[in-house]
């Protein structure tokens, strides 16, 4: 009963905030946004102040000058008149101007030598030429009668010397202040004084009436053909008549869902109205009402857990005290548990590094011994070549010493770029870095360095590998790994009649790989022992020189690189040695200088290695 007692409170507290928070919201968004709107109407109505002005006087600057008020006395004058009118709307930017006389009939005007032209017509029904044949001066907006452009006619009583009566008259074309509004999203109309839209932002808007006309208004209309052909006697009006709230005395109002701001012209009976939907005051508070209620509901809700929690809380101190007598008992145990484990697992990781280490320095043995035997042929060959450089240079000749000197010089460099690769061998290193390299180019290295045992076997190698073809790899294993290879096959084809080694390479189907090929005829592998080829210190060799870390260390490096090494026998004879890796690209050079100088500077010592 307590429980559904405090729900009902909470419901109606929710209700009630929500409720005054709404109408809270809407009145001052409200009037935000009126305010907002009347800024915004004040700024459009000086705007076409503004344009409207800049030509106020000109009429009467026109209706001084001779070549005008000439034409009222002497008609022959009417050329120079129109040409005058011409030059004076080229340089003022008007629309068009011309001179009535005082029956109304056009005398002179700017468009004299276009289609349609004023000369000839008669506007003495306009109200703009009977204002200024009345009090001096006139203005009026409407859909001109013979061009059929609206425009805003300003208009000056000129008088000849003679006592003749004429009236000039500027339009002033306003669209481009509507389009102005237009571009800025700006919801603009301005209404005459018999409220018919005439220029606007609002293209369903233009030519219609705020509200219904009466009777005597529509007559003034039709009367003075100011709207041309539009109908705007029969148009809808814009606002409905029952808006009760609506006002044509001007200020702000609301009408068919719209928020809507009134501000007069000085002068002519115009005004403009600005209009916003009142969607935005509605979206605004009720989603301060939702937020207030939601906010409420939140504080309530809080309130009543809090409460029950307490009791909650209080029931719970106690096993919690047991609880933690418990779990403290246990965490000791399970501390204890936890550094005897770290102590195992630190012993089993040490192992493990130095079992690694160890199978590294095994092989480092057998790598050592071979770059001894490689070193022994450059340092003869240095002897030879520092006792020729001596000769030369006892003879007194210094370009063959210079040449035997740097062919010295490039001797010792090969010796001390195999002993860095052999320090650099021993050392624990980290994965190496992918990056792009040239299949073409690992393979040529791999080739040269196999030179000499191909010459030992007395083999043939052959390879196809295109030269744009690129995969991820190291800078120098890619090349270990291809020789390496290349090795066990020549020396798997060392028994045959016409022993061949064939390296290819091409993509996969799939795109995203490429594999390299490695294939002799010799007499195959046991499938059986396919598995412990693979395996460290595994050989088949008959010669015992081999360590049989050759596979081993391949498969290591290529699975490093993210690839696989498998074998397989050929149904054409002998053992195919297949690397499969992520392919880099489709463009290379396919020359050497594609791979680093640290690939090129350890060619010699990855054949000692191997």
């Amino acid at each position: 009963m307590q429980k559904k007692l405090w729900s009902a409170l909470l419901v109606a507290a929710t209700l009630i905030a929500g409720g005054f928070a709404y109408q809270l919201v809407s009145s001052q968004t409200q009037t935000d946004l009126a305010t907002q709107l009347s800024n915004e109407a004040l700024l459009a109505r000086q705007s076409l102040i503004n344009t409207i002005e800049q030509y106020r006087i000109l009429p009467s600057v026109i209706g001084n000058d001779p070549r005008l008020i000439s034409v009222l006395d002497d008609r022959t004058k009417t050329a120079a008149a129109n040409r005058y009118l011409k030059t004076v709307r080229g340089q003022s930017g008007t629309a068009e101007l011309f001179l009535l006389d005082a029956t109304g009939n056009t005398i002179a005007a700017s468009n004299h030598d276009e289609e349609p032209t004023f000369i000839g017509e008669n506007y003495q029904f306009r109200p703009y030429f009977l204002d200024a044949l009345a009090h001096g001066t006139g203005q009026f907006y409407a859909i001109g009668a013979t061009t059929g452009i609206p425009g805003y006619f300003i208009s000056t009583r000129v008088i000849s010397p003679a006592g003749t009566v004429g009236v000039v008259v500027v339009k002033v074309d306003l669209r481009e202040v509507a389009l102005g509004w237009k571009a800025a999203n700006s919801l603009v109309a301005v209404t005459d004084k018999d409220g018919i839209v005439f220029l606007t932002s609002i293209d369903e808007w233009l030519y219609r009436p705020v509200v219904s006309l009466t009777d005597e208004k529509a007559g003034r209309i039709v009367a003075s053909r100011k709207f041309g052909n539009a109908n705007v006697v029969q148009a809808t009006p814009i606002f409905a008549d029952n808006a009760t709230e609506f006002s044509l005395d001007g200020g702000t109002f609301v009408a068919d869902q719209n928020l809507v701001t009134r501000v007069d012209f000085p002068y002519a009976g115009w005004s403009v109205i600005q209009r916003t939907s009142l969607g935005v005051v509605q979206t605004t508070a009720l989603a301060a009402a939702i937020s207030v209620g939601l906010a409420t509901l939140l504080l309530g809700a809080a309130m009543i857990i809090f409460s029950q929690r307490r009791s909650l809380i209080r029931l719970k101190l106690a096993q919690t005290e047991e609880l933690e007598r418990k779990v403290e008992e246990r965490t000791t145990a399970l501390a204890q548990e936890i550094e005897e484990r770290k102590g195992i697992e630190t012993a089993l990781r040490e192992t493990q590094d130095g079992l690694v280490q160890a199978a590294k320095m095994a092989a480092l043995g057998q790598m050592s011994a071979a770059i001894v035997h490689e070193v022994s042929q450059p340092l003869a060959a240095l002897e030879n070549t520092l006792a020729s450089a001596g000769i030369y240079a006892e003879r007194g000749e210094p370009d063959k010493t210079t040449e035997k000197v740097k062919g010295a010089r490039r001797t010792i460099e090969r010796i001390q770029r195999m002993v860095r690769h052999l320090k650099s061998f021993a050392r624990r290193e980290n994965p190496p870095r992918l990056q792009p390299i040239s299949v073409n180019a690992a393979v040529r290295e791999a080739v040269a360095l196999a030179e000499p045992h191909r010459k030992e076997v007395g083999a043939r190698i052959e390879s196809a590998v295109p030269d744009n073809l690129m995969v991820m790899a190291g800078d120098v294993r890619l090349a270990q790994v291809i020789l390496n290879l290349t090795i066990n096959a020549l020396d798997a084809a060392r028994g045959s009649d016409q022993p061949i080694v064939v390296i290819s390479a091409d993509s996969d189907d799939d795109g995203r790989t490429a594999t390299i090929e490695v294939r002799d005829n010799g007499p195959g592998i046991n499938i059986a022992n396919v598995k412990q080829l693979a395996e460290p210190f595994y050989t088949t060799k008959e010669t015992g020189e081999g360590l049989g870390l050759g596979l081993s260390i391949s498969n290591m490096i290529t699975e490093e690189f993210g690839g696989r090494l498998s074998l397989q026998n050929d149904h054409r004879g002998g053992c195919i040695a297949s690397v499969t890796l992520r392919r880099a690209g489709e463009t290379a050079t396919g020359d050497d200088g594609q791979r680093s100088g640290r690939q090129s500077d350890t060619t010699e010592a990855i054949e000692a290695m191997t």
